[in-house]
C-alpha cells in the first residue's frame, strides 16, 4: 500500500510539475526542473488544494446512520413506487470525502450502493460519484451549496441503457432539519423536465 501511494504522488508530481514549468517557464539560463522556487510554488498550491476547509466540515454533517425512504416515478401522472432502506455514512481520507453505504431494495430486488462525495477545493464545487448493483456505470455529479437555504444544487451525468448515450439530470438536496435531508432528482421527459425520484433520510433514532 505504502509503495502504491508513493507510485501515486510521484505520477501527480511528476504531472504537476510539468503543467507548472509549461505555465511559468524558469529564469534566463536555469533548468525549470532544478528550480526550488518553481518547485516550493507548486508544493503550496498542492496542499492548499489538498487540504480540509469548512465545506467538507458541512459535508461532515451526514455522517452517522441514516432511514431512508425511497419513492420514484416511472411516468408523468403515475403514482411513485415506494421503497425503504439504510444507509451509513463515514469519513474518509483525512475528512476530505464522506462515503455512503445503502442497502435496500428496488422493484422488490436487493439494491445496494455506494456514493461517494467531497468538495473539490480548485473547482469550488460539490462533487460526487455513484455506484450500485443495478449498473456497469459511474454517475458523476457536480454541484454548489447554498448556505442560506442549505440546499446543494447539482448536475449529473450516468449511461442510458436504453438509448446507450448519456443521460444528464438533476439533482436538489435540501436539509429540512439536523435530522432530516430530503432529495430529489429530476429528468428530462419529452424536452419536460419531470421529478423522477424522492429519497428522504431520516437520522436513525430521531
Amino acid at each position: 500500500m505504502k509503495t502504491l501511494f508513493t507510485l501515486c504522488a510521484l505520477g501527480l508530481l511528476v504531472v504537476t510539475t510539468n503543467s507548472a514549468h509549461a505555465e511559468a517557464p524558469a529564469a534566463k539560463g536555469t533548468k525549470a526542473k532544478d528550480d526550488p522556487a518553481a518547485m516550493q510554488a507548486m508544493m503550496a498550491a498542492m496542499e492548499k488544494a489538498g487540504a480540509p476547509s469548512e465545506h467538507h466540515k458541512v459535508l461532515a454533517r451526514r455522517v452517522g446512520k441514516w432511514d431512508v425512504v425511497v419513492k420514484t416515478w416511472m411516468a408523468p401522472g403515475q403514482p411513485p413506487m415506494e421503497s425503504k432502506g439504510t444507509a451509513e455514512i463515514k469519513s474518509i481520507l483525512g475528512d476530505r470525502f464522506i462515503q455512503m453505504t445503502f442497502t435496500g431494495s428496488f422493484m422488490d430486488k436487493p439494491f445496494n450502493g455506494i456514493g461517494l462525495t467531497g468538495y473539490d477545493n480548485v473547482k469550488k464545487k460539490v462533487v460526487g460519484t455513484w455506484v450500485d448493483n443495478m449498473s456497469t456505470s459511474i454517475m458523476r455529479s457536480e454541484g454548489t451549496f447554498n448556505a442560506a437555504t442549505k440546499t446543494t444544487t447539482s448536475e449529473s451525468v450516468t449511461m442510458d441503457p436504453s438509448t446507450g448515450k448519456e443521460c444528464k439530470g438533476r439533482t436538489v438536496e435540501k436539509w429540512e432539519s439536523d435530522n432530516k435531508i430530503v432529495e430529489e432528482f429530476f429528468r428530462k421527459e419529452g424536452g419536460k423536465e419531470m421529478k423522477a425520484m424522492e429519497i428522504s433520510y431520516t437520522r436513525a433514532g430521531k
